[in-house]
């Protein structure tokens, strides 16, 4: 995915935030962790992920929405062949459907799906990238389907604290083996928002 398309999804997603109105539209900052056993579990140190949401429908008990999550997290390696250091970006735009339980109207369970991207900028002079003995900067990304669980308890009328369980299936690469370890991302954000 180029970044032109990011920054015109981008540009969407802010011009229907900017209209929202009736409390329609959440801001939440998470803190993400990443779980399993996968690269970005065990390589990466997640930093923090701040994202929006805006709910476009309701139909009976459910409400329906757009989402778009940013993440960041870092990597940082020293060995005796060298150091290399990356910063992963995280992209997760997606739909969702949230259940309002009658009787239990700060309770909001959710489920999602939509499409995650990864940009990964690393920099080094490790064996690792290939450049043993010389500094060397890059970039590389890897896409794919993203499912989501969420639980969210409205703790005052705009304030609420959630948990979520992000799971993503990266897309096949010629040059990675094609094990779940190099194609899962999976990650629990514990996190709080406010609703506009």
């Amino acid at each position: 995915m180029n970044r032109n398309y990011l920054i015109l999804l981008g540009l969407l997603f802010c011009g229907v935030f900017a209209s929202a109105q009736e409390r329609k539209f959440s801001v939440e900052w998470n803190y993400p962790l990443p779980v399993g056993d996968n690269f970005f579990a065990e390589g990466y140190t997640a930093w923090f992920d701040i994202g929006g949401e805006y709910r476009f429908a309701e139909s009976g008990a459910f409400n329906f929405g757009v989402a778009l999550n940013m993440g960041f997290a870092g990597f940082s390696e020293t060995l005796d062949t060298g150091t290399t250091k990356a910063i992963a970006y995280d992209f997760k735009p997606s739909v969702f459907a949230e259940l309002n339980i009658p009787g239990v109207p700060k309770l909001h369970p959710a489920v999602g799906v939509g499409y995650n991207t990864i940009l990964f900028a690393f920099s080094g002079d490790s064996a690792i990238l290939g450049s043993e003995g010389r500094q060397i900067i890059g970039g590389d990304s890897k896409n794919g389907l993203n499912g989501h669980a969420r639980l969210s308890y409205d703790v005052a009328e705009r304030w609420f604290v959630q948990v979520q369980y992000d799971y993503t299936r990266l897309g096949k690469e010629n040059d990675v083996p094609d094990i779940s370890f190099n194609r899962t991302v999976s990650q629990v954000r514990f996190g709080f928002g406010y609703r506009i």
